[in-house]
């Protein structure tokens, strides 16, 4: 469970969130609106029911707001559940200034979402959400029970982060600092061990719960941010947070501090003014199982 202490504490950080969101936001919407494009949702009749599940700040809710016609949108209810606080106020504004008026965001475990009735909504969006959780079984399972039957059920997840290896350039360069973890040591231990980075363990892990019509996409996308954000966000926010799952509290304490300041010298020892890196996601696409 440190894994998802640490997690759940930098999505709780009101500060560091405020200033990084944006860029969480530039990486995981070309994902996104694939998942959304896949999901058919435009081609939708009657009652559209929505679950952005594990929301964040609430960008794929609105990606499927701004993308449905006013006709569809007038069948819409769209509900934005994360289990962080912070989150669901950033979403909260969103809808607000949006005018979105059947929508809403609330505090939701995607784990036991135990205010939410059976069979309640038609899509279920979960962009980057669902790799935190231990226990897949549990999150798909539940994701089934507030789900109807023929539901459509999308997810989204980092197969390749092109960031990773810049960093950990970076960091090898602060004197008797531990190493960066490789990316399969840190997928390993951000996701419990589970693989949801590989396309195999998704297909199992939906077909193990009853879900059909599984389609599994990579999406490739280059990145382009400036030196002066890049080393901000990853070197002083993103990475810092991460360290702590791999170093002793002592070499935390010791040579966290030092990384936004050691990556951004490197970026400016390669004279680079925009960093440019490559990920690479996985949208899978289901429907639920009948009741």
């Amino acid at each position: 469970m440190a894994s998802n202490n640490v997690i759940n504490a930098m999505w709780n950080d009101v500060d560091a969130m405020t200033r990084n969101r944006k860029v969480g936001e530039q990486m995981t919407t070309p994902p996104a609106l694939k998942m959304i494009e896949m999901s058919g949702i435009k081609d939708a009749r009657g009652p559209i029911k929505v679950l952005d599940n594990g929301c964040g700040d609430g960008i794929v809710a609105q990606l499927v707001w701004d993308g449905l016609n006013d006709a569809l949108k007038t069948n819409l209810e769209l509900v934005c559940g994360d289990l962080s606080p912070v989150m669901v106020k950033f979403a909260s504004e969103r809808i607000e200034a949006g005018g979105w008026y059947s929508a809403k965001a609330l505090v939701i475990d995607m784990q036991d979402m135990k205010d939410v009735a059976d069979s309640t909504f038609t899509h279920c969006f979960s962009n980057f959400a669902v790799q935190f959780p231990p226990s897949p079984e549990v999150v798909l399972r539940e994701i089934k029970r507030v789900c109807q039957a023929n539901a459509i059920i999308a997810i989204t997840g980092w197969k390749i982060v092109g960031w990773t290896s810049i960093v950990r350039e970076a960091i090898a360069r602060i004197p008797g600092c531990p190493a960066f973890p490789d990316d399969e040591t840190m997928f390993a231990k951000v996701q419990n061990g589970n693989k949801w980075q590989t396309e195999q363990f998704i297909q199992a892990q939906l077909e193990s719960q009853g879900y059909t019509d599984i389609r599994i996409k990579d999406i490739v996308d280059e990145q382009t941010l400036p030196a002066t954000v890049f080393g901000t966000t990853f070197g002083g926010f993103v990475v810092k947070a991460m360290v702590a799952l791999f170093w002793s509290p002592e070499a935390v304490q010791e040579y966290a501090g030092k990384i936004e300041g050691a990556l951004l010298d490197y970026l400016q020892e390669q004279k680079l003014e925009m960093v440019t890196f490559v990920n690479t996601a996985m949208v899978a696409v289901a429907r639920a199982p009948a009741k």
